[in-house]
């Protein structure tokens, strides 16, 4: 059952098409691609799965115009357009579109391959788009299905009560080891920079393979922490970034990328290093 004819899909259906204006000059475009990808793992019943449905060009931003896609009907729950945003990165145009499955039973479900309609332009049009012809040609995108995963309500408690029990018998079993260490070296000195920065890195590695990306950008995080103490000057820049990634991940339930990942472990294994060398 297909959820356009709700408020929000409805309003943001209009505004794209009478915000989707072709003012430029249209030459030497690059042929659109279109990239596919879950924003989530797992949702719960009658909750969102969102997909989002990315199209690229090269050229001037009025080559091509990206239509709505025509939603499926499904028999295992609805869809609904949740969100258009266009933004220009150097001569990459892309349009991005976020559809949102829901079911209301838990299980595996497959989407659809999703079709996206691109208009594409060979003279200068200074016309909006306020209705399309039925007859208008277009280049049709095809997307990938994509697998959406619900979990019960009870599968969340149950997985919370186990990742609780988990960590509090992770911290009971670290302060009985620091108690039985500190009463047979009761002088031992305070681990150094160095060996707290291995840990911290090695930890965090852990935390990527096990693909507990929010653990692991608190890890980064706290690294970071060392790093700023030790040599009294905090890197605001990466402190930010590390914080945004820890609420995407955290909160908002989103996957980074592989590179995003790679590139943020170095920034700050660089920022220890560099930490080190400081006098």
């Amino acid at each position: 059952m297909c959820l356009l004819m709700g408020m929000n899909s409805r309003l943001i259906y209009i505004l794209y098409l009478l915000t989707a204006p072709l003012l430029a000059a249209v030459g030497g475009a690059s042929t659109p691609s279109l990239d596919v990808r879950a924003q989530k793992y797992t949702v719960g019943p009658d909750e969102y799965f969102p997909v989002e449905y990315r199209v690229f060009w090269e050229g001037p931003p009025g080559a091509c115009t990206v239509l709505p896609p025509s939603l499926p009907t499904l028999d295992w729950g609805e869809a609904a357009l949740l969100e258009v945003k266009t933004k220009r990165t150097g001569d990459v145009n892309e349009t991005s579109m976020v559809v949102g499955f829901r079911a209301s039973e838990a299980g595996t479900y497959e989407t659809p391959a999703l079709d996206i309609r691109v208009l594409e332009f060979t003279e200068e049009n200074t016309q909006a788009l306020a209705a399309l012809p039925p007859d208008l040609a277009a280049r049709v995108l095809s997307g990938e299905p994509v697998t959406v995963k619900v979990k019960t309500s009870g599968a969340y408690l149950l997985a919370a009560i186990l990742v609780l029990s988990a960590l509090l018998g992770a911290g009971l079993v670290l302060v009985l080891r620091r108690r039985r260490r500190s009463r047979r070296n009761p002088g031992k000195a305070e681990p150094s920079f160095e060996e707290e920065s291995r840990t911290l890195l090695h930890e965090a590695r852990r935390h990527r393979l096990d693909g507990d990306f929010y653990a692991f950008y608190l890890t980064l995080r706290r690294a970071c922490d060392l790093a700023a103490h030790a040599s009294g000057q905090p890197d605001d820049r990466l402190c930010a970034l590390l914080d945004q990634r820890i609420k995407d991940t955290g909160y908002r339930g989103q996957r980074p990328s592989e590179d995003d990942l790679e590139g943020d472990f170095k920034d700050v294994e660089h920022c220890l290093a560099q930490s080190v060398r400081r006098p």
